[in-house]
């Protein structure tokens, strides 16, 4: 009885001096808050929210003022979502507005969703003057991303990597120095009802295949839609005020029908043909 009793007293000693191991989170719908006013939210920082994030989580960021640059999302299964209006009792409406002099935000990993921010480039020498970069080496892959429902001013969309499944829509892009949509490398991209407009260069480039551009609205742009690549749809865009319709530079079975063309400046006859008017 004596020797149950001493073992019983070892064990309880021995159970009270291990420590204990925490239970790591599973990935899983957390949201994380973020607004620029301090004291409301998790974070004042969209960079910050990020960075303590899980893949899973939600990120909402309430309206006002960001002033940031370089934000990287490299974690997946992330969703970065602007809300319009604060998030306790203040008077902030509207998209949040991300400001910074460098491309803005960085998508570097796939299973990303981004909606709902005003972004502005105030530097155009900035990375390929672009407000949201989606990869940044030909040999990453990214796959099953949608950017929804921006306001982007002085700098587009750029993508540059190999990657499938992107959904670009509802966005609205102007006063960009080279591209709205500059897409390489890359196939099976949705690139639908966006509103571009005042772009030096061209409304929406694609290098790729089977890439899908419709409902859109290109206006006062160099070219409307550049495409190099093959097996693309551009179908039922509205291009208006650009030099040159649609420009299919290289590549073979795209179906380009059913554009509306207004407005181009075409000075010599042999040019019409790129305006592809087909019924």
């Amino acid at each position: 009885m004596k020797k149950i009793l001493v073992v019983g007293i070892i064990l309880l000693f021995l159970s009270s001096s291990i420590p204990l191991i925490a239970s790591q989170p599973l990935p899983g719908k957390h949201i994380i808050t973020v607004d620029d006013e301090p004291g409301l939210a998790d974070y004042t920082s969209i960079e910050d929210a990020i960075n303590h994030s899980i893949p899973g989580d939600i990120i909402e960021v309430y309206s006002g003022m960001y002033f940031e640059e370089l934000i990287t999302i490299d974690k997946e299964n992330i969703s970065l979502i602007g809300i319009s209006h604060d998030l306790v009792g203040g008077d902030d409406t509207g998209q949040p507005f991300i400001s910074g002099n460098e491309t803005t935000l960085w998508v570097k990993t796939s299973h990303v969703i981004v909606s709902n921010f005003r972004i502005e480039k105030r530097d155009e020498s900035g990375v390929y003057d672009c407000c949201i970069f989606l990869g940044g080496n030909v040999k990453t892959y990214q796959g099953n991303i949608t950017v929804s429902n921006c306001t982007l001013i002085g700098g587009g969309i750029y993508c540059q990597a190999w990657g499938q499944d992107i959904l670009v829509k509802d966005n609205t892009i102007s006063h960009c120095g080279s591209s709205g949509i500059n897409f390489f490398y890359t196939q099976s991209f949705t690139i639908t009802r966006n509103i571009i407009t005042d772009v030096h260069a061209n409304g929406i480039y694609v290098d790729g295949e089977h890439h899908t551009i419709s409902a859109n609205i290109i206006n006062s742009c160099g070219i409307g839609i550049k495409e190099r690549g093959a097996n693309n749809l551009i179908y039922g865009n509205d291009i208006e005020n650009c030099s040159i319709g649609v420009y299919p530079y290289e590549g073979n079975g795209n179906i380009i029908r059913k554009n509306n063309f207004k407005n181009y400046n075409m000075t010599e006859s042999w040019w019409e043909w790129y305006c592809f008017v087909y019924p």
